[in-house]
């Protein structure tokens, strides 16, 4: 069920018992705070790249083949 609950794809009822299960299960608690932490750290993996400067490759180019 946590790939639901991250999901939010969990019907109300069962919701509402894996709601129930997990704050009375340290463990399972636990592993739904890891895997909300994960999920977060994907989010982040979605957001657009940096752009490097236009002339980085000249730059490089320039430092390293004239030595």
């Amino acid at each position: 069920m946590l790939a639901d609950v991250l999901d939010d794809t969990l019907s109300p009822a069962d919701q509402a018992a894996f709601d129930l299960h997990v704050a009375a299960c340290t463990s399972c608690s636990s592993m739904l705070a890891d895997a909300k932490r994960g999920a977060a750290w994907l989010e982040m993996l979605k957001s657009p790249r940096p752009e490097p400067p236009v002339a980085l490759l000249e730059r490089i180019l320039a430092q390293t083949c004239n030595q």
